[in-house]
């Protein structure tokens, strides 16, 4: 059953955030330092698309095909958007122990450990809504760089979950909708550090669940990728050439990450 992944997935995700049922943990990010958390948010999503493309992916899942209950394992999810809400503060420090800032305050934090939270005299809610498409440079797969990706892993594990289905007794079969405007989402609360050395890294966060029975990220900041079914039917079009300086055609006015 394709959608008993899904429920699994956001059960998971409540109990996590069970255990810390309140926003006294908002992590606002430095305004000087969004763009690096877009940055990394858009690597990640990368290794997704590219694992996809290697052995692993898409030619594995046709090399497995067989016939099942419900369909023939054909199945894969193409990431069409992705929306970012985040956090922001004009304040260099934002917390103690690790600051989005160029040099922590209070003690060291070295690996990802975050100190206690304070309070911010501001912030705001930089909400983000951008579409996925293929560069004009292809990256391989590395093995092994869904390690250092949680929210592509964490799009890879639903993947290999609804690939799994198909096999139980049912007298339905579910195929997801092509074209929806209000499903086909994966909602996940990450959490920003900056480390000691200016690097920012991005994982995930506990969810919780606020007294108007709303998912809400116990961070503040979330990532929301939308996808759509794979069409095996259709060969993948050619990557987009390099966009030529000053080039005005709307595919050359894609998001700008600064290095």
């Amino acid at each position: 059953m394709r959608k008993v992944f899904i429920v699994a997935a956001v059960i998971a995700l409540v109990a996590q955030g069970c255990a810390s049922a309140s926003f006294r943990d908002l992590k606002p990010i430095s305004q000087t330092d969004i763009y690096k958390v877009v940055a990394e948010v858009k690597r990640q999503i990368s290794i997704y698309t590219a694992y996809q493309r290697s052995p692993f992916g898409y030619p594995s899942v046709i090399a497995n095909s067989r016939t099942k209950v419900c369909g023939n394992g054909l199945l894969g999810f193409d990431l069409v958007s992705v929306k970012m809400e985040l956090l922001s503060t004009s304040e260099g420090t934002v917390s103690a122990g690790v600051a989005l800032s160029p040099v922590p305050v209070g003690s060291a934090a070295v690996g990802g450990n975050v100190g206690a939270s304070q309070v911010t005299t501001d912030s705001q809610v930089l909400l983000i809504q951008e579409e996925v498409s293929p560069s004009s440079k292809p990256v391989d797969y590395q093995p092994g760089a869904l390690e250092k990706a949680p929210i592509a892993k964490a799009m890879v594990n639903l993947w290999s979950a609804a690939l799994q289905s198909g096999d139980d007794s049912s007298d339905i079969c579910l195929k997801l909708k092509q074209g929806s405007t209000d499903a086909n989402t994966f909602k996940m609360s990450i959490n920003v550090v900056k480390d000691v050395n200016g690097k920012v890294s991005v994982s995930l966060a506990p969810v919780t669940l606020t007294g108007g029975g709303e998912f809400k990220s116990t961070t503040g900041n979330t990532i929301t990728v939308k996808f759509e079914p794979h069409d095996f039917s259709k060969v993948l079009p050619p990557r987009p050439p390099p966009c030529r300086p000053r080039d005005p055609r709307p595919e050359c006015q894609k998001h700008f990450i600064p290095a």
